[in-house]
């Protein structure tokens, strides 16, 4: 059954892009790339803590959802604050300034995934790829293959952007679904 990472439990409207599954989106959001609407659902959608309280909890959340990013993190303290995951996130221009302020807040020192990781690479601001770490877990992690290593023995995650079959949307996501306990 599709359905939506959102603000809160409930029913939204998903639309799935003409052009390109890789913009399906909830209705609010999207940009010019999806070359129209094709197709309209009524999804369920839950929080990030609706999801923490009542799935086994991942190590990774992977999270490509079309501009909508800020709604997902925005009020969800206890997950990142509590759970202290780590989060690979598309990021536009537009959202980065509140991104980087919502995942600092939350202790969080952020990279560009389209760089290697290391101890000295992380950035002041949230970039289109994001990779956001707990301060406590970059020691541990940053610099080393474990972070993204497809053997890396990371738990499976909670990707929130899939196209209507469930299937992953970009090669990032099929990566990260591929992750086994």
């Amino acid at each position: 059954m599709p359905v939506a990472v959102a603000s809160g439990v409930g029913l939204r409207q998903f639309n799935l892009a003409a052009r390109s599954r890789a913009s399906n989106s909830l209705a609010e959001y999207g940009h010019s790339q999806t070359g129209g609407v094709m197709e309209e659902y009524t999804v369920p959608t839950f929080t990030l803590d609706w999801l923490m309280d009542n799935q086994p909890r991942p190590n990774l959340i992977k999270c490509d959802v079309e501009g909508a990013a800020v709604e997902v993190f925005r009020g969800r303290l206890k997950t990142l604050k509590e759970t202290r995951l780590v989060i690979m996130c598309e990021v536009g221009d537009e959202p980065s300034d509140e991104l980087t302020t919502i995942f600092s807040e939350c202790d969080y020192k952020l990279f560009d995934g389209e760089k290697p990781l290391s101890a000295t690479s992380s950035v002041s601001r949230a970039s289109w790829n994001t990779i956001a770490i707990p301060q406590e877990k970059c020691e541990k992690r940053v610099g080393s293959q474990n972070l993204i290593h497809p053997r890396s023995g990371l738990r499976p995650v909670y990707s929130c952007g899939h196209d209507q079959q469930g299937e992953s949307r970009d090669d990032q996501c099929a990566f990260a679904n591929k992750l086994k306990t």
